[in-house]
């Protein structure tokens, strides 16, 4: 599998969970970043964050990790918030947190409230717990609402998530709706969120499988790699492991490249195990490596 930002963004949830557990801190994700993420991998918001906290880090700035200026970073940092980087970044906290989409929307808050605000917030916070969710309710339609509960109702991303939730509830198909989504909020395009997850809520529920919800959603357009991952997360947990037909997995002969820094599994079976590993991870507290390990 080639290198690819959703997929670096993915592991590196992994590894904040694997490495802090569920407490993990804004300074945690900092080192993270700093030591796996190449500048040249990341984009808009993520990148801003990226060569601030690059700066702090070199000049070992002890009390500003003390108080609250690193929370304020996206505040006068980061522009376009609306963009898609932090929803992304959603996957690991869904596939930790099985049934339980409150705890995967908190994670997801204290991810992408490291470069977002606002819209990119709620839209991670979303889409973790509807990965979460989909582990264990049936209802497509159920999903989706029951992950609007963890977003703030008083907000434009609540608002045009569930009218593009009643848009396809109210379909006779995928293209219809895809149609209707397309043209009413033509505005909000590539990379932000508003129609991108519109065409999610589309593809889950008329997807016959993990693969064909792939592609309906690739064929939605817009941000094509980042919400045809997304899909297959969502898509994946739901159908379950069996659902996705030998002929996506064979030509990857059970290898991947990452774009990551000091990461050096190459085999996607036994990333696939440490994923499944998180949930227990989680509910044990005994997150395999300490922080004071890594880092001085």
């Amino acid at each position: 599998m080639a290198p690819d930002d959703d997929i670096n963004y993915t592991l590196m949830g992994m590894m904040a969970l694997e490495q802090f557990g569920k407490g993990f801190t804004k300074r945690n994700l900092r080192d993270l970043w700093i030591n796996h993420l190449p500048i040249s991998t990341t984009w808009g918001p993520e990148r801003a964050i990226l060569v601030r906290s690059g700066i702090s880090y070199l000049e070992h700035d002890r009390e500003l990790f003390n108080h609250s200026e690193i929370e304020a970073w996206p505040d006068f940092l980061v522009q376009d918030t609306e963009l898609c980087g932090a929803a992304i970044r959603a996957d690991a906290y869904g596939y930790a947190c099985p049934g339980q989409p409150a705890l995967a929307a908190e994670l997801a808050w204290r991810d992408a409230s490291f470069t977002h605000r606002r819209t990119g917030i709620y839209a991670t916070m979303f889409t973790a717990a509807a990965i979460a969710a989909a582990h264990v309710l049936r209802d497509p339609l159920e999903i989706i609402r029951t992950a609007l509960q963890f977003v703030p109702r008083r907000s434009r991303f609540y608002e045009i998530t569930a009218d593009c939730l009643q848009i396809v509830a109210d379909a006779d198909n995928w293209l219809e709706a895809y149609q209707c989504i397309h043209q009413k909020y033509a505005n909000h395009s590539h990379c932000q969120v508003y129609q991108e997850i519109g065409t999610l809520i589309n593809t889950f529920r008329f997807a016959d499988n993990a693969g064909d919800g792939i592609c309906k959603q690739v064929m939605q357009g817009n941000d094509t790699d980042s919400f045809g991952a997304t899909a297959g997360s969502l898509l994946g947990v739901y159908f379950g492991p069996d659902s996705l037909e030998p002929r996506w997995l064979e030509p990857f002969q059970d290898r991947i490249h990452t774009g990551l820094s000091y990461f050096h599994e190459q085999q996607l079976s036994r990333l696939a195990e440490r994923v499944g590993r998180l949930p227990e991870l989680l509910h044990t507290g005994q997150h395999r490596i300490q922080p004071s390990e890594l880092y001085v």
